[in-house]
């Protein structure tokens, strides 16, 4: 059976040479000790191990740093093999992790890192955006300006309404309405099951397990173990399904067509000027059974000018408009694009 175990290498920070045997504790080139900051990876063509000695020291547990001389020890060792100090508890054991394929690699021997671009484009991507804010902001910034007012305007209009008689239809008959018609219509129609059809469809089904490697894990001794997990096998199958098939029966009922008054919309009486006197229109005629006033709308506009002689005008309220006279300075915000009044209520 597998052993699923595998021999790591690590290199030689005193000397530089690389693929020391892992379960070393000194380098082949120049013997210095292996030492704490020494990390362990496997090569890709590292074959499991079938020696059964070796199987066991891998598994024997990790191995231990020297709080006196730093050196790498075994973990059935209970005494340093450089200094033969005695293993104590403050003598540091190696850390073991894992390695899964199917996360992003950490930066170790393990996997070299990915080259980086010179140049990183978010970054001009980002300055651009940065600058194309700045501009708007730049051109519909507001300022504060003082503009001239040239002229005055204003419009209003009274909106009538008519009591007239209308034809409609509906399923009911409503109060003072006077019926013309009645006749059986289409109220809704209802589903009916009428049978079934048979249909095919391609889906996944479970098939079995399979032991899959996901990753390996660093024993903290210079040996990995590969990591397995069981996981699900699916296949593609054609089944077959009922599917309900309907009809769709139209549900009658008696609809009426009948005559009843309403309010619409009649006449709009409208009057405007450039001057200073606005006014409503005076041959609206008064409220009655059959026409009545629905709406009344004004509105008020003073032309102005900035200190360009650039000509521009804004609506505003009444209150504004009746207090500022032609040739009046005013308040007004400005940008780029255009200039409005200061306390312009519309």
């Amino acid at each position: 059976m597998a052993s699923g175990i595998r021999v790591g290498r690590w290199d030689c920070p005193a000397c530089g040479h690389k693929g020391n045997i892992g379960y070393e504790t000194s380098c082949s080139q120049c013997g210095s000790p292996r030492g704490k900051n020494v990390k362990f990876y496997l090569p890709d063509e590292s074959e499991e191990v079938s020696d059964a000695q070796k199987i066991t020291q891998a598994r024997a547990g990790v191995d231990w740093i020297c709080d006196y001389c730093g050196a790498d020890n075994k973990a059935a060792d209970a005494q340093c093999r450089s200094c033969s100090n005695p293993r104590t508890e403050t003598d540091v054991n190696r850390q073991t992790r894992e390695i899964r394929f199917d996360a992003p690699p950490p930066q170790s021997p393990l996997t070299k890192p990915a080259a980086q671009p010179k140049f990183n484009k978010g970054y001009y991507v980002f300055g651009a955006i940065a600058l194309l804010l700045i501009v708007l902001f730049l051109l519909f910034r507001n300022r504060e300006t003082t503009v001239v007012v040239t002229a005055h305007e204003w419009a209003r209009e009274i909106r009538t309404e008519k009591f007239v008689p209308v034809v409609e239809e509906d399923w009911s008959v409503p109060s003072g309405a006077k019926v013309i018609k009645s006749f059986r219509d289409v109220h809704h129609y209802d589903k009916i099951l009428v049978g079934y059809e048979t249909r095919y469809r391609t889906v996944e089904k479970p098939a079995g397990t399979e032991r899959v490697k996901v990753g390996v894990r660093d024993l903290g001794n210079g040996y990995f173990e590969d990591i397995y997990e069981t996981r699900t096998v699916y296949k593609t199958v054609r089944e077959s399904y009922e599917e309900p098939v309907y009809r769709s029966v139209p549900v009658y009922a008696t609809k009426y067509r009948y005559e009843i008054y309403r309010w619409k919309p009649d006449q709009v009486y409208r009057t405007a000027g450039r001057d200073l006197s606005p006014h409503w229109a005076t041959s609206v005629p008064p409220n009655s059974n059959t026409h009545r006033e629905s709406e009344r709308i004004e509105k008020y506009v003073l032309h102005f000018k900035d200190e360009r002689g650039n000509e521009f005008s804004d609506e505003c309220s009444f209150e504004i408009w009746k207090n500022v006279l032609d040739g009046n300075a005013i308040k007004a915000e400005t940008n780029a694009f255009s200039t409005r009044l200061k306390h312009s209520d519309k």
